[in-house]
């Protein structure tokens, strides 16, 4: 009786976590394509994108100022594929054309930096950051992004710059940071795997994966490379240096993503998570860890195709548990925001989706 009542407990515990809808575009002939999602504080926020419909794209962002209770379109000038912020007064975008800040958490915003192909952005107070992308590009500013300089440290990577691309940066600390990124070896498809008569005819092989770390507040850069399959899309670390990385492969593969757990001064990454109906897009580190992504619809993982979206939870970044999340919901990238108390997730088909304990 005792371990039934036990069982119960746990069951009603582990099920307890939902994610819910709280907004979706439903416009006759548009789609609407969320890219990136950010939360100032605990009632405003921000999600970009952009909405697609026959012939035409423009860029929107949905903004919040009441914890999600409603949603408001607006259409910023361009569409922003990465999003930080400090606090209220002072975020940064990321769009095709360079780097963007607002002092009103996303509802107007101006370009400081005209640079295209930059991937993401951190900063570590109002006038200390940096910028990554292709092209082996990182930049850093000390001024609030009035004038940006190249970091050297990535400037003397030996790799080929056309094909080394920085894909995240992440600041523990105003300390320690990490930048992390890849230099592909392989050849350049025409067509997307999706398309692809043999799709198994192109494996994914082995690339260089490129990192660099700082702990003097980007100072100095120490550079490191390692062969490995697949690309570090995110890397989420907490402050005692303890966090994830996911692994994303693009060609065909026998998993369409994996989760490694990152410790200071391992010798080694230990992959804790990897299934092959679970294609994970984001991740969030904290007391309690978050995993984003889909379920693919076949052995390619990487399609227009959507599949539902799966989101998972850990409070030691070794064992999982799914949540439950609304049964519309479908995807082909999902992105998370938030911390413990409040989490969001925003996907590429127009959905925002909120976790709750009821």
């Amino acid at each position: 009786m005792r371990l039934a009542f036990l069982l119960l407990l746990c069951g009603s515990v582990w099920g307890a976590e939902r994610w819910r809808m709280q907004y979706f575009f439903d416009e006759n002939k548009e789609q609407l394509h969320f890219t990136a999602i950010a939360f100032c504080s605990a009632q405003r926020g921000v999600v970009t994108g952009f909405v697609s419909s026959p012939g035409k794209l423009r860029p929107a962002a949905a903004v919040t100022s009441n914890s999600g209770n409603t949603w408001t379109l607006t259409h910023p000038e361009e569409t922003g594929y990465a999003l930080f912020f400090l606090d209220e007064t002072a975020g940064w975008m990321v769009t095709e054309s360079g780097i963007w800040f607002t002092d009103e958490c996303g509802r107007s915003w101006r370009r400081i930096h005209k640079q295209r192909g930059l991937t993401d952005v951190r900063f570590i107070s109002r006038e200390r950051g940096w910028a990554v992308g292709a092209n082996k590009t990182a930049i850093e500013t000390d001024d609030g992004g009035k004038t940006w300089k190249r970091v050297e440290a990535a400037e003397r990577l030996d790799t080929n710059a056309q094909r080394t691309t920085f894909h995240t940066v992440e600041f523990i600390s105003p300390e320690v940071g990490l930048i992390t990124g890849r230099s592909s070896r392989g050849r350049e498809y025409p067509v997307p795997l999706w398309l692809d008569p043999a799709p198994a005819q192109r494996p994914e092989r082995p690339s260089l994966s490129v990192t660099l770390e700082t702990r003097d507040g980007g100072k100095s850069w120490n550079p490191s490379k390692v062969s490995m399959f697949g690309r570090i899309s995110r890397v989420r670390l907490r402050k005692d240096g303890v966090g994830l990385a996911l692994v994303e492969f693009d060609d065909y593969f026998q998993f369409p993503s994996e989760l490694f757990q990152v410790k200071p001064r391992a010798d080694e990454n230990v992959r804790v998570f990897r299934r092959k109906d679970f294609a994970i897009t984001d991740i969030r580190v904290g007391r309690v860890s978050y995993a984003a992504g889909f379920q693919p619809s076949g052995t390619v993982f990487r399609s227009p195709v959507p599949g539902k979206v799966r989101i998972v939870s850990s409070t030691n970044l070794t064992n999982w548990v799914e949540s439950e999340v609304d049964y519309r919901a479908v995807a082909t990238r999902v992105v998370l925001a938030g911390a413990e108390d409040q989490m969001w997730a925003a996907t590429d088909t127009g959905m925002i989706l909120k976790r709750t304990g009821e």
